[in-house]
């Protein structure tokens, strides 16, 4: 591993390399005990590094603003905090965030909204809020995607918002559920990449029958994801699926969600993937069944779509690690495998087909870092790596971007999922 205390060392000299650190600690042990004002406060560049407590302060979502930032949860599991949203005016910013649940409640119904800028997401959770009584609304997306964004998700779950069902007593109809990525706007410039993970359309509403008729329908699924204008998208690994349709009284249940739902033509490259339909609802009095949604709907004219043959190929690393602290990598491809491991502070979009992935480095790039051969039978690695000291203060931070190329057995080389990671000084 000499060699890759040597990159971390390399890339840790690079010009803007390093960014500022401001620890958000609800005990008070940080620099702010809440995550909105360690926002408002930061920098362009500045890593925000989150200590286990409670973050939901009911006052609406958290406006990065003009910034490109890292929020990093330094704990196990995930730190739950307000959903965001990613706007900025100025082109070029990015948000990397890692092991995160981001809550969406009455003043925030979206998880996050991105628009005009890149989010890479790692080990994190969106749900959109279900519809609620007081306004007899729909759900909301998980996930909401405007024009000139790339939004790259890492073994992340996303769930669209439910529906509400309907009731006989008042004679409301079942509302709508929503998609769990949900792109508005000219999609010509959207690119979405789900690596890992789970994405799943909102449960259609289930009608009881209407006061006046008894004879009513279930309201559809949601979509996984949703692009009416079309876009491109990358899956790998990942289940993406449709909400099941509500169940109906009579007049039927509904219709399953599509998978993934083109509006207009896009491109669909998938590798490993289960897409699929919602099942469609029942009716508990003898109505029709629900159609089970399509896989991948187009409704606009046809898509380009090419699935890539073979295993995915998944790289993960530790969210926050201090200087002389451990590193660790996770790997799950084939037995046998040789991968060649690249480091780039800087972020890059480079669809290879011949190699099956998205290449996601910039410049400055280092590399490679020779990883294994895999030995294990189930195509599982785990490694564990000290990260050596790099002259860091308490106010330092390292984002490392990383990607394998895979060389297997048989067969050309391949490419690994992305994996961000964040270093600090060992006093954090």
């Amino acid at each position: 591993m000499k060699r890759l205390s040597l990159s971390l060392a390399l890339l840790a000299t690079a010009p803007l390399a390093r960014a500022d650190v401001l620890v958000v600690d609800a005990a008070g042990g940080g620099d702010f005990t809440s995550l909105r004002a360690a926002v408002t406060a930061s920098a362009d560049g500045d890593t925000l590094l989150i200590e286990p407590g409670f973050y939901l302060d009911s006052q609406g979502p958290i406006a990065t603003g003009d910034r490109s930032l890292v929020i990093a949860y330094a704990g196990p599991g995930q730190a739950v905090v307000e959903p965001l949203q990613v706007l900025p005016t100025t082109a070029g910013k990015r948000v990397v965030l890692r092991n995160l649940d981001l809550h969406a409640n009455d003043f925030a119904g979206i998880s996050l909204q991105v628009q005009g800028a890149e989010v890479h997401a790692e080990g994190c959770s969106f749900a959109g809020l279900s519809g609620d009584f007081v306004s007899w609304g729909s759900g909301n997306p998980g996930i909401w995607v405007g024009p000139s964004t790339r939004l790259v998700l890492k073994d992340c779950s996303t769930e669209g918002g439910h529906a509400l069902p309907g009731f006989d007593i008042s004679g409301y109809d079942p509302t709508f559920p929503a998609a769990a990525i949900q792109v508005n706007g000219i999609a010509s410039a959207v690119a979405i990449e789900i690596h890992g993970g789970t994405v799943q359309g909102g449960f259609g509403g289930n009608d009881d029958g209407s006061f006046l008729s008894f004879s009513t329908k279930g309201t559809p699924g949601g979509p996984g994801v949703l692009m009416p204008n079309g876009g491109s998208i990358f899956i790998a690994g990942a289940s993406v699926s449709g909400g099941p349709g509500g169940s109906g009284s009579g007049g039927g249940g509904g219709a399953g969600g599509p998978g993934v739902s083109f509006g207009q033509p896009g491109v669909l490259h998938h590798l490993d993937a289960a897409i699929a339909g919602g099942a469609g609802g029942a009716d508990g009095v003898g109505g029709p069944t629900g159609a089970a949604g399509q896989a991948i709907q187009q409704s606009g004219g046809p898509s380009t779509v090419v699935a890539f043959a073979g295993d995915d190929r998944s790289l993960g690393s530790s969210a926050v690690t201090p200087e002389g602290g451990s590193l660790q990598y996770a790997y799950a491809g084939v037995q046998g495998d040789l991968l060649g491991l690249f480091l780039s502070t800087a972020s890059g979009a480079t669809l290879l087909p011949g190699k099956q992935g998205i290449f996601s480095l910039g410049a400055p790039l280092v590399g490679p870092v020779l990883l294994g051969p895999v030995t294990e039978g189930d195509g599982t690695l785990a490694l564990a790596f000290t990260v050596p000291n790099l002259g860091f203060g308490p106010e330092d931070a390292l984002l490392v971007n990383q990607q394998a190329f895979v060389k297997p057995v048989g067969g050309a080389t391949l490419l690994s999922s992305p994996t961000a990671a964040v270093f600090v000084d060992d006093s954090l």
